[in-house]
């Protein structure tokens, strides 16, 4: 079973029906279907919910948090030594916000393909750290 990291980027493209929305749409159903597994770290989900307090109120972020919580993405919570540390070398390593680090050291230690459209993943591609799913840019 083909297994999948979804990061900020990804939400954020499906809630907000952008570029890439379909191609997330495609891995929920998937996943309930239960054809692939998708995951998530829990750091990437309170930072799409600052982005999207921050953009659109409390309301909304109330709402997009509690439809997250239905979808098929099994949440990790992952705060052990090796794997904080890990994360912050990455983030020490490459320009990337800290809670991006945390979705590229999630990938690469479950082997997953990551799912964004944000370009500070890129040079982790080039150096063959990880695979990701690109979805469409500006």
């Amino acid at each position: 079973m083909t297994a999948y990291c979804l990061d900020t980027f990804a939400l954020i493209s499906y809630f907000h029906n952008e570029q890439g929305a379909d191609s997330v749409q495609q891995l929920l159903n998937s996943a309930k279907a239960k054809k692939t597994q998708l995951l998530m770290h829990k750091i990437n989900i309170g930072e799409l919910y600052y982005t999207v307090y921050r953009q659109e109120g409390e309301s909304t972020a109330d709402l997009i948090y509690g439809r997250i919580k239905e979808f098929p993405i099994q949440l990790t919570e992952d705060l052990s030594e090796g794997f904080l540390l890990f994360a912050a070398k990455l983030k020490g390593s490459y320009k990337m916000s800290y809670a991006d680090s945390f979705a590229a050291a999630l990938s690469i230690q479950k082997g997953l393909i990551l799912v964004t459209g944000d370009p500070d993943f890129k040079p982790l591609e080039i150096d063959k750290l990880l695979k990701i799913l690109w979805l469409a840019q500006d």
